[in-house]
């Protein structure tokens, strides 16, 4: 397989920034945030993407740990490099339409590992942070009821948990219901791409799924996956302790805990595929439930953390990308 055209990943990171960058500017110009406020509060940035980084560390320690279950030969700093530089089809496109299939694409082409046993490791990290985020979600919604919060600002994060929950979990418990409606849907192509061909896709389609279903029981029984969970803990902690550093910084003390709330209500939201890396979505949550929480937040605070959660993120994934496109997908 050729390397892949650098130019057109390049162009479409550039486009995608461009379309997150053109929502943060409206943002902070509807909210009247002065950009020299925003160099005022640099180091707590800086500190706070220091924190957001961090959780590349928990995510590169689950795909390590499930990359040596299935004896797939990649190294601690091979799975580092893949890890990270596949953050940045998250940071560029839609929640969990990227970098899962960039992972698995490494791992089935330049690893040998089998298909089905790539797209288990890609999808356990998805999982277990499915998990995590749904009991913080349940946490948060819970203590927030009990603190008068209105409804109006909580159910639609409840109605995307559920969403996003029972779709994992018919992929986890009901592998057979999913592949039906695949099924289905190919077969409804089979004018345009023939019929032998598509009962060929249908028939290894099949293969896939008793496959895949087979090595997940074996995982979600073992071990591993209670660590998974533990790691997407520590992980969803340091995420909350970046934009708690910055509401420090500005003197808006929200707590800990309800930062981790805030920014897992603001993940259930952005991974349903509304916008770029949930541009606009994470701004809007920080306000409304931060605000609610301590009677208003300024529009700089969500501004300050996109800076640190996106494009500091955004800067160390592509060089990632950059340093490692030539050696993992040639």
């Amino acid at each position: 397989m050729s390397v892949p055209n650098i130019d057109k990943y390049i162009r479409n990171i550039i486009l995608s920034v461009a379309v997150v960058s053109s929502v943060i500017l409206f943002l902070g110009l509807i909210g009247g945030v002065d950009p020299g406020s925003i160099y005022s509060i640099l180091p707590y940035i800086l500190l706070g993407a220091i924190f957001f980084l961090a959780q590349y560390l928990m995510k590169t320690l689950k795909f390590y740990l499930l990359c040596r279950f299935y004896n797939s030969g990649v190294s601690f700093l091979d799975a580092l490099h893949i890890r990270v530089a596949s953050e940045l089809f998250s940071l560029v496109g839609f929640s969990y339409l990227g970098d899962e299939a960039f992972r698995i694409y490494i791992l089935n082409k330049k690893y040998g590992v089998k298909l089905h046993r790539s797209g288990i490791i890609g999808y356990m990290e998805v999982f277990s942070e499915v998990i995590v985020s749904l009991g913080i979600v349940l946490i948060g919604i819970f203590l927030l009821l009990i603190r008068g919060l209105a409804l109006v600002i909580i159910i639609p994060i409840a109605i995307s948990a559920a969403i996003i929950s029972l779709i994992n979990f018919l992929i986890i418990f009901r592998p057979g219901m999913i592949g039906g409606f695949l099924k289905g849907l190919i077969f409804r192509f089979r004018r345009f791409i023939g019929r032998e061909r598509v009962e060929s896709i249908i028939s290894s389609l099949d293969g896939f799924i008793d496959a895949f279903n087979e090595d997940m029981g074996s995982l979600l029984s073992n071990w591993l996956f209670a660590l998974l969970v533990i790691l997407t803990v520590v992980s969803a902690v340091f995420g909350g302790l970046s934009l708690w550093i910055l509401s420090v910084g500005m003197g808006y003390e929200i707590g800990v805990l309800y930062s981790i709330i805030i920014l897992n209500f603001s993940v259930v939201l952005s991974t349903l595929p509304i916008t770029i890396s949930g541009s606009g979505i994470f701004e809007i949550v920080i306000l409304l439930l931060g605000g609610s929480l301590i009677n208003g937040l300024p529009w700089l605070l969500p501004i300050s953390y996109r800076i640190s959660s996106y494009y500091i993120p955004l800067l160390v994934t592509l060089i990632f990308f950059l340093t490692g496109v030539r050696k993992y997908l040639s």
